[in-house]
């Protein structure tokens, strides 16, 4: 629908609502399209994903309002410049969806294919917390302006904190990796 232009792209950004809103009434979410074409057609559209793709609606990743320090990190721990790449686009999307498409707070709306979470899953799996821990410095992640970063009080819970982070994504991408999906990113 999307793709036809039936409905604004910029409607991406309600699929975590949806999907959650879904998992917790386990059903179509109807008080969702309250009369409204787009919105109906929107609805539709999930609900074929939910269909042609059980369990989509459980697999997701947020990462809050920490996503630029693991980024960070990630592209601390590249080798080269075809993994800061992978790093990136794990945390950012592969390319915008669409080139007017964007979230709420107007950052853009991405997509990763299938093929690069494969490449995305293979190179995550071979990081380990030790790996990111060895290139966690507080200082230097000051120095970079990370979003919502400022020099922690307590190192070791922001650590703790990307850890968490870091886990979540790897089951994510091993998640969406064994289901053969491509991946929506919208950062708000």
């Amino acid at each position: 629908a999307i793709k036809r232009n039936e409905i604004d792209a910029e409607l991406l950004t309600f699929v975590r609502t949806y999907f959650r809103l879904r998992r917790h009434q386990q059903q179509r979410v109807e008080e969702f399209v309250r009369g409204d074409v787009e919105y109906k057609l929107f609805v539709d559209a999930l609900e074929e994903m939910v269909a042609s793709h059980p369990g989509i609606d459980h697999r997701f990743c947020d990462l809050d309002r920490r996503s630029d320090w693991l980024k960070w990190l990630l592209i601390q721990c590249a080798h080269d410049d075809e993994e800061k790449q992978i790093a990136e686009e794990s945390i950012s999307g592969e390319s915008r969806i669409f080139p007017t498409a964007q979230s709420v707070q107007g950052f853009p709306i991405r997509w990763t294919s299938q093929g690069k979470v494969e490449l995305i899953h293979l190179w995550l799996s071979d990081l380990t917390l030790a790996d990111l821990k060895s290139k966690f410095d507080p200082e230097k992640m000051n120095r970079a302006s990370l979003y919502k970063w400022g020099p922690p009080d307590d190192s070791k819970a922001a650590f703790d904190w990307i850890a968490g982070d870091f886990n979540a994504v790897q089951r994510f991408y091993c998640e969406v990796s064994s289901q053969s999906e491509s991946v929506l990113v919208v950062a708000d």
